[in-house]
């Protein structure tokens, strides 16, 4: 953001204000190459010959002893606001690695440093401009991926650090602090190596840089989830499969347990038929990392559904703590068809409708909030070929 400003009389007038162009460039290592995904930037330049080995959706560059410098010409984006996002799948290691530096010197008065501690599995970012102006943030690795996807923003005085798309760590600098001092950015490259930091070693993958602070939501856009299980807690009929979908560009391999239902229990987006609940578990492991998640199929016998059990729950708490925020119908796999579903006040004028058995509803009325208290429900459904009707009530606490 540009401000001009203009001084009468000892009164500061803001007189124009205009956005500085938003600007992003990419490296993603696609076909192995060093180039930027818009072509106007200029392309990286590597020490040794680039090596790569599958990524986080293509390609991603080996780092065993290789070097990584962007252009001098991207040295303007850190004027001012910048953001500086990447993937890495580190190989293990003892010590502090090496990630990325701008920094004319181990001991530098301007210099960005970041850096991975492997003690505590923590990322350690430094930046400082002369002897005055220093921060210091840190970010533990997410322990659910191996694959972590870094960002580190600055928006002013404020300096915010993800990990996975989570928020971990926020700094306010006391002044502020530009690092254009004309050194362009390395990976693997900074002049503490070998008396401080280690190499790096293992993979890196889709490098976006800005010369703006990326929000939430675009940071969240950035991190493609690896070694998860995509498919959620759901609920099949007996007899009824479903296909659970997990998410691990890099398959390396996979071990499932318990296999019973299974139908490969080797296959990254196997077919499950269980007879009954399971909790499945998948452990996944790539490159010396192992990591596991799970998730829960339910099983229903619909020879001994009872259509007239429509559940809701008695109350709900749309208080902004991430529980209970919504109410709806809690079993809505029973039903062939919603008639109608109405939620209304004790007057009887309707706040919320829907004949998809799925919706739920949060607490509002056109857009406003509703206060503590008792709410009133009434709905019509198909069932096992026969129409039912049900109503009831609910409380509502803030």
């Amino acid at each position: 953001m540009i401000r001009i400003i203009t001084l009468f009389f000892g009164i500061w007038i803001c007189t124009l204000e205009l956005d500085a162009q938003r600007l992003t460039v990419s490296y993603l290592f696609d076909n192995c190459g060093l180039q930027a995904v818009d072509t106007a930037f200029p392309d990286l330049k590597n020490l040794l010959p680039l090596e790569c080995d599958c990524g986080v959706e293509s390609d991603a560059a080996v780092l065993d002893a290789q070097v990584l410098e962007f252009p001098a010409s991207l040295d303007t984006f850190f004027t001012n606001d910048f953001s500086l996002c990447f993937s890495i799948l580190p190989d293990p290691f003892t010590g502090e690695m090496d990630l990325f530096s701008k920094s004319m010197g181990c001991i530098s008065d301007t210099a960005l440093n970041i850096s991975l501690r492997s003690r505590d599995s923590t990322f350690q970012i430094n930046i400082k401009r002369g002897l005055d102006r220093n921060i210091f943030l840190t970010a533990k690795l997410d322990p659910s991926s191996c694959w972590q996807n870094f960002c580190l923003t600055k928006n002013g005085l404020d300096f915010r650090v993800y990990v996975n798309g989570v928020l971990k760590d926020r700094k306010v600098a006391p002044n502020v602090i530009q690092l254009d001092n004309g050194i362009p950015l390395k990976i693997n490259g900074s002049p503490c190596q070998p008396t401080r930091l280690l190499g790096a070693t293992g993979k890196i993958d889709r490098i976006v840089l800005g010369n703006y602070s990326f929000d939430a939501r675009k940071v969240d856009s950035l991190y493609i989830r690896q070694q998860k299980i995509l498919t959620q807690d759901t609920i099949i009929f007996l007899g009824d499969q479903v296909n659970i979908r997990t998410a691990s560009n890099c398959p390396g391999s996979i071990q499932w347990t318990p296999i019973a239902g299974l139908d490969n229990p080797n296959s990254f987006a196997p077919i499950a038929s269980p007879l009954v609940e399971t909790h499945y578990r998948a452990l996944f492991s790539i490159q010396g990392c192992q990591r596991s998640d799970s998730v829960l199929i339910r099983v229903v016998d619909k020879s001994l559904v009872d259509c007239k059990q429509i559940l809701l729950p008695t109350a709900f708490t749309p208080n902004q703590d991430g529980l209970n925020e919504t109410i709806g119908i809690s079993n809505p796999y029973l039903l062939e068809k919603l008639h109608h579903f109405v939620i209304m006040d004790r007057n009887g004028g309707i706040l919320f409708e829907t004949k998809n058995p799925q919706d739920q509803w949060d607490g509002q009325f056109k857009n406003t909030t509703l206060a503590t208290g008792t709410y009133y429900y009434r709905m019509s459904y198909q069932c096992q070929g026969e129409d039912y009707s049900n109503k009831g009530s609910f409380v509502l606490l803030r």
